[in-house]
């Protein structure tokens, strides 16, 4: 693959926003700045480039992985490409990879993040800005409203272990100026965990969402060079409770990113897995 010749650093140093304390993190919203009451201070933190590892990232282990799933074409701006492409063709896509006896799409679950305008005339509805702070969008007892909205009861019911996967794209050539950070699973400790919650239009009453503290055990990754035709999937939320919750995640801008193009714009589509144990 043509990527792999480009030469990277093994590691950058930046700045990460994570919550101040454990007090609590305060609310967040993705559609209006005026409802985040957030408590962040910044750490140094090493992220480490994820195509260096000896072995390739796994959901089991680190928490995400990256694979390529190129499309014949790109229509961001359609709704009905959207819904009748990009949607059932990656729901298929992480079906199979997964192995899932059912999946759904994610109530609500296409995002895009625009951190520079880059496409400012896309549907504001969907828009949001980059979440530049550590976190995980639910909790495992927030995230079942959004499950039984998408899933019926007697599905949920055959099939009661969810999982509910992240499916992250850039929209916007490498190299990208605004890099989206994974916590290792394994480094990340329940104690390091801070409640916070959501606030949109559509749920003004919040939803609960994890977010941290740093600690200098984490261990922190990132794909340089993402393009287009490449997504990172992650594990948003897991309902085992003999597993890890999630993958802590947050957008970074990168210290050096060389010649951008356009400032970094994304796109993250969520579905539902479902499991029998």
């Amino acid at each position: 693959m043509e990527q792999a010749q480009i030469d990277r650093p093994a590691t950058i140093r930046t700045a990460m926003n994570f919550v101040r304390d454990k007090a609590g993190a305060g609310s967040f919203s993705n559609l209006n700045p005026e409802l985040t009451t957030l408590k962040l201070a910044e750490h140094e933190v090493e992220i480490a480039d994820a195509r260096n590892l000896p072995a390739p990232a796994t959901f089991a282990r680190e928490g995400f992985e990256i694979h390529d799933f190129p499309l014949e074409s790109y229509n961001w701006f359609d709704p009905d490409w959207i819904e009748n492409v990009y949607g059932p063709r990656t729901i298929e896509f992480v079906k199979e990879l997964v192995g899932a006896k059912h999946i759904a799409q994610f109530a609500h679950g296409m995002f895009f993040r625009d951190t520079g305008e880059t496409y400012a005339g896309m549907n504001t509805r969907l828009r949001g800005r980059a979440a530049d702070f550590v976190h995980m969008d639910y909790t495992r007892e927030s995230v079942m409203p959004f499950v039984r909205e998408a899933v019926d009861a007697e599905t949920l019911a055959k099939y009661p272990h969810v999982k509910v996967f992240n499916i992250w794209r850039s929209m916007t050539p490498p190299p990208q100026d605004v890099g989206l950070a994974f916590c290792d699973q394994r480094y990340l400790a329940e104690s390091d965990w801070v409640f916070g919650e959501t606030v949109e239009i559509n749920f003004p009453e919040g939803v609960p969402f994890l977010t941290g503290v740093w600690m200098p055990g984490q261990k922190w990754y990132y794909y340089s060079q993402m393009s287009q035709d490449e997504v990172v999937i992650f594990n948003g939320c897991d309902t085992d409770p003999t597993l890890p919750v999630g993958c802590m995640h947050g957008a970074f801008v990168h210290p050096d990113p060389g010649a951008v193009s356009l400032p970094r714009a994304s796109v993250e589509f969520r579905v539902i897995a479902l499991f029998e144990e």
